[in-house]
């Protein structure tokens, strides 16, 4: 399975300008396999409007060898020294960052006028590419996957915002979904450092993909990360509806949509969102950054607390999209042709998110009231969903055209449908026209009101939970239960419950299959923990020593492992199972 390149010029985005830029020649044609350095350019798989991106092999002593991605200034822009800066700083900045959801740099080099950056290659698809292939086979994109995929996005934008980097391009095509289910953010071209104020952009000139541009950046404001967070509450919705939450037919009037519209509940196009996931994109989407979620942090823990292991969902389904056709340039059903998703069913009741708020959100939040309450939510994993005989949750689109086109390529996804495909409608079915109103007939006789029984009382029954002081505890649903040993009523079909341990930021469900649940009787399963040359590993706030390390037996759940290298430090997602023995290995030579 091969490396995706985002559609056409996504891949090292130019600024977009008001004014006019170099013009770029024909792109010259390679005899590839050809040598870079030390590298072999295997494969061309994408060019934007600044450089062009190569799958590569590196070679080494004793037969080494390694696959890359080199990212090449294009040609004619080589000769043009702002141009060349602004890609040196690019692999500068990125160099700075060593996290599990970023795409890592290696490498920034230059043969005669060639500058290049070397890159981590990442199997599997941007996220963009992957919802038009599902969309385009009319297949949903599950809800725990698209959580996970701005979970994920988060972290990482997190990690770059307290180094003082804001991304700035935060889009579909700038994140990278890898087979293993873990979503990556690449490009960081345009990022800039806020902690130098300093910038190459030209006065009058505007960057990043203006859908997704924050109104403080469109009104020429000071830009932090929370800018990034509106970027992604943009492309959460889409995700979830197929449709930005600004559309307009010009950049003119899209800049004001932008500045003044409130956008509209995802829900209110696609049903089958839960008010959780309502609020958290309408908290994304404030006008105000200081009215939206602090950090990507607060959006990573908002999300991923219960959701399931990345190999449970998001990992066979990205593997599975990346092995259906390509989106064809002008076939309708890819998005090219202006039908858009709307009126979206779901294959089950989505009932898995709660608000923290008392009476959950009102069907059109308010955005100061959203901001001033910011909850917490929670989504019910598909593993729980499996013990109780569902299925995963999925967001399921079906289509029609609409009147004023939108602006970028992914503005008109194709219609997905979980069992039949949903015919395509050339034009919105017109209203049905008012009921003439009937004259008014004498009031019939109220017939005798029989009294209504009582609800029957909810079943519930008395669980012990038992767990050290570190362990707190709460319903699939997300209803904190307390800490450490606590005696709790859970409704008397509750299959299971999860254990958050703080110590080591460890979650694992667990089941109710009597009268007492015990954390120290958990399954368990063993972590072997590896670093070149070497680092000191953490499990949240535990430090488990400096490698090597022995095998660590631990409690069979979801952890992330942390390593600390000198001034350097990675992050590793792991979902450990009951019974088994997870691999983790990090290079920092």
């Amino acid at each position: 399975m091969g490396i995706d390149a985002s559609d056409e010029a996504e891949l090292g985005t130019a600024p977009v300008s008001r004014g006019s830029g170099p013009a770029r020649p024909p792109l010259p044609i390679y005899d590839l396999p050809a040598r870079l350095g030390r590298y072999l350019l295997l494969e061309r798989i994408g060019v934007g409007g600044m450089a062009e991106v190569f799958v590569a092999q590196q070679d080494g002593p004793a037969g080494f060898q390694k696959r890359v991605v080199i990212k090449r200034i294009l040609p004619h822009l080589a000769e043009d020294a702002r141009y060349v800066e602004m890609f040196q700083r690019e692999a500068r900045l990125v160099a700075s960052l060593a996290h599990s959801n970023v795409v890592q740099v290696f490498e920034l080099g230059h043969e005669g006028n060639a500058h290049f950056i070397a890159m981590e290659l990442v199997e599997g698809l941007t996220v963009h590419r992957l919802a038009r292939r599902a969309w385009r086979a009319k297949r949903s994109i599950p809800l725990e996957v698209v959580c996970g995929i701005v979970a994920d996005a988060a972290l990482g934008l997190h990690h770059a915002h307290e180094l003082a980097l804001v991304h700035r391009d935060v889009s579909p095509e700038n994140l990278m979904m890898s087979t293993e289910g873990i979503t990556k953010v690449l490009d960081f071209g345009i990022a800039r450092s806020t902690a130098n104020a300093a910038s190459l952009t030209k006065t009058g000139e505007l960057k990043g993909k203006l859908p997704y541009m924050s109104p403080e950046a469109i009104r020429g404001d000071p830009i932090d990360g929370r800018a990034d967070l509106y970027a992604l509450g943009v492309t959460m919705h889409w995700l979830l509806t197929g449709r930005r939450p600004i559309t307009a037919a010009s950049e003119v009037m899209l800049l004001h949509a932008a500045l003044t519209q409130v956008p509209k509940p995802p829900s209110t196009i696609n049903p089958a969102v839960p008010p959780g996931v309502d609020q958290l994109v309408a908290a994304l989407l404030e006008k105000n950054p200081a009215n939206r979620p602090p950090s990507g942090r607060a959006v990573y823990e908002a999300l991923a607390e219960d959701l399931p292991p990345r190999s449970v969902l998001a990992a066979p389904f990205v593997r599975e999209i990346a092995a259906l056709a390509e989106a064809e340039p002008g076939d309708e059903s890819a998005g090219d042709g202006g039908f858009i998703p709307s009126s979206p069913q779901t294959s089950r009741v989505i009932s898995g998110w709660q608000s923290g708020t008392t009476g959950g959100a009102p069907s059109a939040p308010a955005p100061s009231a959203i901001a001033a309450r910011w909850p917490r939510f929670v989504l019910l994993g598909a593993a729980a969903a499996l013990a109780l005989g569902g299925i995963a949750s999925a967001v399921v689109l079906t289509a029609h055209s609409e009147a004023a086109p939108d602006l970028a390529r992914d503005t008109a996804p194709p219609p997905a449908a979980s069992l039949a495909p949903v015919p395509f409608e050339a034009t919105p079915t017109p209203p049905t026209p008012p009921t003439p109103a009937a004259p008014p007939t004498p009031a019939a006789a109220e017939p005798e009101r029989t009294p209504s029984k009582p609800a029957a009382p909810v079943k519930v029954r008395r669980v012990e939970l038992h767990g050290p002081p570190t362990v707190k505890w709460r319903t699939a649903r997300g209803k904190a239960l307390g800490a450490g040993k606590v005696t709790v009523e859970l409704p008397a079909d509750a299959r299971s419950v999860v254990a958050y341990d703080t110590r080591r930021s460890a979650r694992t469900r667990l089941a109710v299959a009597s009268g007492r649940v015990d954390y120290d009787a958990a399954p368990r399963g063993k972590l072997d923990l590896r670093a070149f040359p070497f680092a000191e590993v953490f499990l949240g706030k535990e430090s488990l020593g400096v490698t090597p390390l022995q095998p660590v037996t631990v409690v069979a759940g979801s952890y992330t492992v942390r390593f600390v290298y000198k001034d350097k430090q990675q992050e590793r997602a792991v979902d450990l199972g009951a019974g088994k023995t997870e691999r983790v290995i990090v290079d920092f030579r």
